[in-house]
């Protein structure tokens, strides 16, 4: 990759993170890759990983891993559905959610690039937008059930007012 010594230092930081997840699948234990790291490798600075998954399979073992990496799934599945649903239903407000949902996974996406290079595990960035998420998507169930209900309000009383209009004409013609 690189040939400056920073470039080779993240690479050597990153071949001990991948033996310490083989050597502990179940993780090290939160936050203690800088107690680890200079016991167990051949050291004398330690630094972060420089890689947010790595330290969290390195940290919270393959359990931890596979959560963070499904809540990261989740995320973006639930945005991608709250767009869906603020799509479906047409009004300038929901439009305002479909967009903070599509800003949300792009800010998401971004994160994700940069935490490839940077540990911010323990940043608040990607805690704040799961939050984000969850309550956009709480606010699009209780948009999309009040639509539902009013849509199933507004059949129903159509077809009153036609049953109506239907039996008002039969007994129109009959009397």
């Amino acid at each position: 990759m690189g040939d400056d010594q920073t470039s080779q230092l993240r690479l050597t930081h990153w071949e001990n993170a991948i033996q310490t997840i083989k050597d502990h699948p179940l993780g090290i234990g939160y936050y203690n890759w800088k107690y680890y790291y200079p016991s167990n490798f051949n050291i004398a600075k330690v630094e972060e990983i420089h890689n947010t998954m790595l330290q969290v399979f390195v940290e919270l073992g393959y359990p931890g891993g596979i959560l963070f990496t499904i809540m990261i799934l989740t995320a973006f599945a639930m945005n991608a559905k709250t767009i869906r649903e603020m799509r479906s239903i047409d009004k300038a407000e929901n439009e305002i959610m479909a967009a903070m949902a599509r800003g949300i996974n792009l800010g998401l996406v971004g994160t994700f690039i940069s935490a490839l290079f940077m540990s911010v595990l323990f940043y608040p960035i990607f805690w704040v937008a799961f939050a984000l998420t969850s309550a956009l998507r709480h606010i699009s169930i209780n948009i999309t059930k009040q639509s539902t209900n009013i849509t199933k309000q507004s059949t129903s009383t159509l077809k009153k007012s036609h049953h109506y209009e239907l039996t008002t004409h039969l007994n129109e013609k009959q009397g």
